[in-house]
């Protein structure tokens, strides 16, 4: 994350703060054509649900701004099970064991020298950290998306001079970044959805990765002069296009194994260029991406229900969605909404993201 332009590169943990006020505020509720439940929160005082896992009641979430993995059980009590900053997605293990994502020395805030890391962990019920796969070091070899442009695609060269050069918003092929951010367990090893690669990967439980899909460009964007005041750009930048990145945020098994994948733009989601978060489908096996949703306000999460049903969280809507007809359609207006997960009939919300955090349950 480099500019404004490229805001969800740190996939709306660092500056998202400054967009949320822009958002509409919105507390537990319902909206939609008929009232959706949204249980007292099971959980509170949590440092950022933005990833969790659910299985048999029992919650395994990663509070991405502190770094602490913990687990929630159906009563509510809450086992601190571990701290490293720098983790995001969690998923269950073997024999007790718990899988993380870790990104380190990525984004404007690294510490100057510092080495980036990308990689997908097993944490032991004994204490061992261990390395399964380094994901910034395929991707070092790899760059899935080094053949895709992004930034302003028609600037003349007297407006292009303008503009800084490190920005990130001047034409750029696709950079090698790793920040691996969610999981999906499956048989054999797990899916990441890299935030920095933007990719979905498929990692063995040996430790190989391969490249599922990337996810392609957003849809260009022609600027207008008040969206190039908003986001403090020159003048000569108005009618000009803007091709952002496609920035997964969340992966999820459905039906049949194919793959459900959420996306933030990279670039601000504010009025200035509107709700452009969006959902995918990705066949693993032929490697097939499709868009299936568009419109979103920081589409920062996805559910699927058994038959189907595509839910979303749009933290800068204030509200959790389902698709229809490739369109969100309100369920229940919460504050914040990140983490999102479908189990026992119900959702499951991580919401008042950038405050004392909770996760609570939605019956749709």
């Amino acid at each position: 994350m480099r500019t404004r332009i490229r805001l969800a590169r740190n996939v709306c943990v660092v500056s998202a703060a400054a967009v949320i006020a822009l958002a509409p505020a919105a507390t537990a509720g319902a909206t939609g054509s008929h009232e959706a439940v949204v249980s007292p929160p099971i959980v509170s005082g949590l440092a950022g649900p933005l990833q969790f896992e659910v299985s048999h009641g029992r919650i395994l979430v990663g509070q991405s701004f502190s770094g602490t993995v913990s687990r929630v059980d159906r009563d509510g009590s809450v086992t601190d099970l571990f701290n490293e900053p720098g983790t995001d997605g969690v998923a269950s293990g073997l024999f007790g064991s718990t899988i993380t994502t870790f990104t380190d020395g990525v984004g404007p805030d690294a510490p100057p020298g510092s080495v980036p890391q990308g990689e997908l962990r097993l944490h032991t019920r004994s204490g061992r950290t261990i390395t399964i796969a380094d994901l910034h070091a395929f991707e070092e070899k790899h760059n899935p998306d080094g053949d895709q442009q992004y930034g302003f695609q028609d600037l003349s060269d007297e407006c292009a001079a303008q503009l800084p050069p490190d920005a990130g918003i001047l034409p750029y092929d696709g950079i090698a970044e790793s920040h691996p951010y969610a999981i999906a367990s499956t048989f054999g090893g797990w899916y990441v959805a890299d935030a920095g690669a933007n990719t979905i990967l498929f990692v063995s439980w040996f430790g190989t990765v391969h490249a599922v899909a990337t996810l392609p460009p957003q849809p260009p964007v022609v600027l207008s002069a008040e969206a190039a005041a908003a986001n403090e750009l020159p003048p000569c930048v108005a009618g000009s296009s803007y091709v952002a990145e496609g920035v997964p945020t969340d992966v999820e098994i459905g039906r049949n194994g194919l793959l459900y994948v959420s996306a933030l733009p990279g670039g601000p989601e504010d009025p200035s260029l509107g709700a452009r978060g969006a959902v995918y489908t990705v066949n693993p096996w032929t490697h097939r991406v499709r868009r299936i949703g568009s419109g979103l306000a920081g589409a920062a999460n996805v559910a699927v229900s058994p038959r189907g049903t595509v839910y979303v969280s749009e933290l800068f809507g204030g509200q959790v969605s389902r698709l229809v007809n490739g369109h969100p359609v309100p369920v229940a207006q919460v504050d914040s909404p990140s983490g999102l997960e479908w189990s026992e009939g119900k959702l499951y919300a991580g919401i008042g993201t950038f405050g004392p955090g909770q996760i609570v349950t939605i019956q749709p």
